[in-house]
């Protein structure tokens, strides 16, 4: 089955816990459009016909998952990491001032601080990336969850090395 590449994630090497970031249609076509990359280039990389990726260019036809898993990796079109949508400093901040809310001392060198801060910068890049989580309750859930799910795997595995 054959999907759109709005629905291609690309997910980036290292920090497990990173949220991976979408490669939309559209910015599939600015990168192809900023690098200056030739239609018939794509063409042939694609097996197409020029006119094709006309249409394509257009937005008259969907860029296919395939299609746009192979512009990606041949004229390395991945996404840069992108800044944090709150620094590191911001974000200890904010789970100090929640501590302290409960009336709990956080100590400076504790690794579920890091944890939380890790988190927060996690949660404020998913709402910049899909405004709808500003807004919808499930979406925010979903994700906390999805915190807690990664949180429980690393503190397992943590476990069984110990």
């Amino acid at each position: 089955m054959k999907q759109d590449v709005a629905s291609f994630s690309i997910a980036r090497p290292g920090d497990s816990r990173q949220i991976a970031t979408m490669l939309s249609s559209d910015k599939l076509l600015k990168r192809l459009r900023e690098r200056e990359i030739r239609n018939a280039d794509i063409a042939r990389l694609l097996e197409l016909d020029p006119s094709t990726i006309t249409q394509m260019m257009n937005g008259k036809r969907r860029i296919l998952l395939d299609e746009g898993k192979r512009l990606t990796e041949a004229f390395s079109l991945e996404d840069e990491p992108e800044t944090p949508a709150i620094s590191r400093d911001v974000a200890r901040l904010l789970v100090r001032h929640g501590a302290l809310a409960f009336g709990i001392e956080p100590p400076a060198d504790d690794a579920r601080v890091d944890v939380l801060v890790s988190e927060f910068q996690a949660f404020a890049r998913f709402i910049a990336v899909d405004p709808r989580a500003r807004e919808s309750v499930d979406h925010v859930e979903t994700f906390l969850r999805t915190l807690e799910l990664m949180r429980s795997s690393l503190d397992t595995s943590s476990a069984k090395r110990v």
